[in-house]
Formats: C-alpha cells, structure tokens, sequence
C-alpha cells in the first residue's frame, strides 16, 4: 500500500478515536470556570510578550511533602506537526504565587492533575502510568522546578512514544485582575496514535485535558497556599 495512503488510514483512524474520547470527556467535563485562554485572542501571551514578570523561581522547594529534589530545567517547546500551546487562566487563587501553586499541586498530584497514576507526588525520572479516556498512557518525569514540570511519553502510550509535555505556570496580571496566574501547556515531538491527528488532536483531547487541570486547581485548592519554612512561613 502506498506510503501516503497508509499516512491517511492512520490519521483518519486517530481522528476516529479522538472524536471518541473528546465527546466522552465532554460529557464529564466538570466546566467550573472561564478559565481557558484562546491562543488567538489572549490577553495572557501579549502580557507575557510585553514584560510582565513570568516567575520562573528562583530556587527550590524542598519542604516536606513537596517531593522536590532537583531543579532541572524545562525544555524549550518546538514547533512542527503535532505540536501545540495551549494557555488556561488560573484564576481562583489569589494569594498564590506561581511557586505556591506548583508546591501545592505536587503535595497531590492525583487530586489536581487530569489524569490518575502518578500519586502524591511529582519526582524527577519517575514513571506514571495515567488513567486516560484513550487507555493508560506511560509517561516519565523528565524535568521538575518550582514553577512547572515536563513529561515524556513511553512505548506503549496513545499518542506515541518519545512526546514532550511541558506545564509551566506564570504570572498573567492584568490591571484589573493583579492576581491572576496562567498555565500554559506545550507538546511536541513525534507523532505516531492519537497525536497523528495534529491540530484536531490540539483542539480536541487536548483543549478538554487541561482545561479540566486548570479547572481542579481552580476549584480543589486551598483557599490559602502552603509555605515555605525556609522563606515564608509565618513565625
């Protein structure tokens, strides 16, 4: 069969899956807030483009519970097909800073994170195995600092082996809205699975994905973030 037949069946066959999952997912999407930011009309990335403080950290937290031991750098996302970004308001928790957010995400990533199977806590190399609407999908964390995170798909997961996921969260102030933070989610790599789908993969599984991450951290967090005793705990 001609390569570029073979290319169609498998993209149509991903689109197939995709249009699947995303309508299961739809159903059970909890929609808690208007968190979501459309990338072609976002306030967030001109904010960030323009100078506004994007807190990158700047040291870690090693605090019990956090489950930090290193400060490895996130990648830089690539473009290519089968990439996307995607940027969501984190909008209802207004005493975090970026770095509190992420402390309090990894103290229980299970109860936050769309997906099951990576327990409490976040650790740099460590394997999940996610529950997902598309089958378990194998993944390794490939980076971790106080402000995000990235993950690498292994054999065996439905978008393919070898994907990079980066989750990084930032300051979006706005004059009127001085306490808002963003999370912003960028993949890339090969696409074999679902991820032949491209850009209907990125408007689809994945919009309803991280959406429904930013929804949890938006409705399941504490009213009040956790502290650093080497920073900001109360005395």
């Amino acid at each position: 069969m001609p390569s570029a037949i073979t290319g169609h069946i498998r993209v149509l066959s991903a689109l197939r899956r995709l249009v699947s999952i995303a309508a299961r997912m739809h159903q059970t999407s909890p929609g808690v807030t208007a968190s979501v930011a459309r990338e072609n009309r976002s306030p967030i990335r001109r904010i960030v483009a323009a100078g506004s403080a994007v807190a990158l950290g700047g040291g870690l937290f090693s605090w019990a519970g956090a489950g930090i031991a290193s400060a490895e750098p996130l990648p830089t996302p690539q473009s290519g097909y089968g990439s996307y970004h995607k940027e969501y308001f984190i909008n209802n928790v207004p005493k975090y800073s970026t770095r509190q957010v992420m402390t309090q995400f990894n103290s229980n990533v299970d109860a936050y994170f769309t997906f099951t199977g990576c327990g409490l806590h976040l650790s740099l190399n460590q394997i999940c195995q996610l529950d997902t609407p598309a089958g378990h999908a194998p993944v390794q964390v490939i980076a971790l600092n106080d402000t995000g995170f990235a993950l690498k798909s292994l054999p065996g997961h439905p978008e393919g082996a070898g994907r990079t996921i980066r989750f990084l969260f930032v300051r979006a102030d706005t004059v009127d809205q001085p306490t808002f933070k963003a999370l912003f989610v960028d993949a890339w790599g090969p696409t074999s699975g679902l991820s032949n789908a491209g850009p209907f993969n990125s408007a689809t599984l994945a919009q309803y994905s991280w959406q429904r991450m930013a929804d949890n951290i938006n409705s399941r967090f504490p009213q009040d973030p956790p502290c650093d005793p080497n920073r900001d705990c109360p005395v």
